[in-house]
């Protein structure tokens, strides 16, 4: 059965030659999509393509590294990170690889075929996360990148700088899948993985976090950033968050997520 070719949605070029230039790529991957970035030796973004579907499965991810010029030159990709919503963060101190997989198995689903991996996070949480993935995506990402490392996506968000005396939350929206972080005075309280999501239960998730915990959304400093981010997705945000910090354009959205992903890779 021949496969459909997808185009990407959205594609930023930030150089007159990228391809001879890049270094390094990284990609991202959610429940409906995939960001393919290069970065030069300087961590700079160069190139980035945004590819999604509503039949997202391996043989459409396939034919998109089969077709994308980026990942056919002789550029490695190196990383791979994924917005995985079953994970569990475990304190360093506190952190035994097979209790943490027992644990992940306990509190979250985990199919025949699928394996349980792990990520250090250090900066500003000394913490392991532990996550699982289907085989069939594992199988696939080493087919085509042998070398890449394969991690969590919120490793790079947890290791961002954060203000330790305000109550902050950085939002970071993949299409339909959303990335919350929560922090009380600079301690992280609550980080969360959510597919499917709309603004309602977005909003409805981080108003409950607030309410839990004594925060005033009034008192709550907001970031949003990430791929593809709508116009009323941001309005609809801001009426809830009056001082949030948002890009005024979807690229601009697109790129601060992206620096800041390779600032902690």
């Amino acid at each position: 059965m021949k496969q459909e070719i997808l185009q990407p949605v959205r594609h930023y070029n930030l150089h007159q030659d990228p391809l001879n230039n890049i270094e390094t790529i990284h990609l991202v991957m959610w429940n409906n999509g995939l960001c393919i970035a290069g970065f030069d030796a300087e961590q700079n973004l160069l190139v980035a393509k945004v590819y999604n579907s509503t039949n997202w499965n391996v043989q459409v991810v396939e034919a998109i590294f089969v077709n994308e010029p980026l990942v056919a030159g002789p550029q490695h990709v190196t990383h791979i990170w994924l917005a995985e919503p079953r994970q569990l963060i475990v304190p360093q101190h506190l952190y035994e690889p097979e209790a943490a997989r027992q644990w992940l198995k306990e509190l979250h689903f985990v199919e025949e075929g699928e394996s349980i991996l792990d990520a250090t996070v250090f900066a500003n949480l000394n913490a392991s996360l532990v996550f699982s993935v289907q085989n069939k995506w594992i199988d696939m990402f080493y087919k085509f990148f042998a070398e890449a490392k394969i991690s969590a996506l919120s490793k790079t968000l947890l290791c961002q700088p954060v203000e330790e005396k305000e109550n902050t939350i950085d939002i970071v929206v993949l299409d339909h899948t959303a990335l919350i972080s929560v922090y009380l005075q600079g301690k992280l309280l609550s980080h969360q993985v959510i597919d499917n999501v709309d603004v309602q239960n977005l909003v409805y998730k981080i108003a409950s976090i607030c309410k839990d915990n004594g925060i005033k959304q009034n008192e709550l400093s907001a970031t949003l950033s990430g791929l593809c981010v709508v116009d009323n997705m941001k309005e609809e945000l801001r009426a809830y968050f009056p001082a949030m910090m948002v890009d005024d354009t979807d690229e601009n959205s697109s790129l601060t997520f992206l620096r800041k992903m390779i600032a902690c890779a």
